[in-house]
Order: structure tokens, then C-alpha cells, then sequence
């Protein structure tokens, strides 16, 4: 009686689908290779979920470890201690389920960014800035950042795709976000509360020196104006 389980496959680079292949043409066996869509360049293309594994269904009894190892595009049967763990059949079909909701959603971002980090603009007429993430706008891959221009905190809406993380060993922030941020007093004395105390941003957290979006704390509004390629900032 064949006895039949998951198991995870470690691939060889960008070769999953060479060992999907194989272990279908040569031993008729069912494999799960999670794929998403991911749109880059305002192009949609498809990728690995899990770079470098797939998920093979099969009784190792009758097929074997060995020949397993030896398929083309295939590095090893993953392995814990002295033999490969089976999968659950209920984490495959989560898994399964989880990539059906990306593709169906618009696949995956671009980019995971988090309030605060320092990104670099890779394109646009910001190209080569340097910028504080500040979240995202809306389901059409816009994103808030702020930057230096003319030498003072501008919040901008780009595209997702126009933003990279910060080079290692670039200055993480802008030259005037740079300054110890000015210190907002809560009390008049005797500790009767200020109620209108402007709080110091969440995003920019409390040990880094940050600059607030405009129109928090001490920072001027800095009114919308169009430039030169047409569009208009904030």
C-alpha cells in the first residue's frame, strides 16, 4: 500500500522548474511550485514564491531519496536531523490558497517598505534623492516619501517602482532631517497638561532624528506646485 506524503525539495538556482519537469515526466509524480505575479516596470511577470523549493508528493519508499537527488535540477530532499519531515497536506492546500489570493488581489508588491526607511529614487525628476518612505497612497502602487528640495522637506507622491532601498554607506537621510528634532513641551509647570503639545511622529520613532510631514510640529506647509514635467506634488 503506497503511503504518500509532502516533502520540500531544495532546487538548484532558478532551476525550479527544470525539477518540476522531471519529477512529472520521470516518475508521474504531483508537484506543488507556488508561482505569484509581481509587476515591475509596469510590466507583470511571474516568480518563485519560495526561490530555490518546490513541494513533491510522492511515498519515498518506492521512490527513493537517492533518485530524488540526482534529478536534474534538484540539489537534495530537504533534511532535518536523519531523514526529510513530511509536509501536512493542509499546510500545501494554505500555501496553495495563499497564492491564489495574491494573483487575485494584483500579485505581489513590488517592494516591502516600512514608515521611516531611508529609500533611494531611482527614477522621475527625483532621480538619485534621497527619501523617507512614509506608506503608501493608494491600490495603484503610489507611495508617499519625503525629501530634500530647494532645501527643505517636500512629501511627494511617486511610483512604487521609482523607489529602491538605500545603498549601504549612502546618508540615510536628507541633510536638514538631519538636526535634533525640537523638543514639544507638555506641561506649563506643576504639571497642568498642554493639551495642544504637537506629538512627535510615530513613523520617524523616537531615537532617530526625523522630519515631520508638512504641517506637524514646526514644519511649514509647503504649498502644492506643478513642475516641470506636469505633474504636482505635495
Amino acid at each position: 500500500m503506497s503511503c504518500k506524503s509532502w516533502y520540500a525539495v531544495h532546487c538548484e538556482a532558478r532551476k525550479e522548474d527544470m525539477a518540476a519537469a522531471a519529477f512529472q515526466t520521470q516518475f508521474a509524480l504531483e508537484v506543488c511550485y507556488p508561482q505569484v505575479h509581481q509587476r515591475r516596470q509596469g510590466r507583470l511577470r511571474t516568480i518563485a514564491f519560495f526561490p530555490g523549493y518546490l513541494f513533491v508528493h510522492t511515498d519515498l519508499a518506492e521512490t527513493g531519496q537517492s533518485c530524488i537527488n540526482a534529478l536534474p535540477g534538484v540539489r537534495r530532499l530537504l533534511v532535518f536531523g536523519t531523514a526529510p519531515p513530511p509536509i501536512a497536506a493542509d499546510v500545501i492546500a494554505a500555501i496553495q490558497a495563499q497564492v491564489r489570493h495574491i494573483n487575485d488581489t494584483g500579485g505581489l508588491p513590488r517592494r516591502h517598505f516600512v514608515p521611516g526607511q531611508a529609500v533611494q529614487v531611482s527614477s522621475g525628476p527625483f532621480a538619485g534623492s534621497t527619501a523617507l518612505f512614509l506608506g503608501a497612497v493608494t491600490a495603484r502602487e503610489r507611495v508617499r516619501v519625503l525629501l530634500e528640495f530647494l532645501g527643505r522637506p517636500l512629501e511627494v507622491q511617486l511610483d512604487s517602482a521609482a523607489i529602491e532601498s538605500q545603498a549601504p554607506g549612502a546618508d540615510p537621510l536628507p541633510s536638514n532631517c538631519r538636526t535634533e528634532p525640537q523638543r514639544v513641551r507638555g506641561t506649563r509647570g506643576r504639571g497642568r497638561v498642554i493639551r495642544s503639545a504637537a506629538p512627535v511622529p510615530e513613523a520617524l520613532g523616537s531615537e532617530r532624528p526625523g522630519c515631520a510631514p508638512a504641517g506637524v510640529g514646526t514644519q511649514p506647509r509647503v504649498p502644492k506646485f506643478p513642475l516641470s514635467c506636469g505633474h504636482t506634488f505635495s
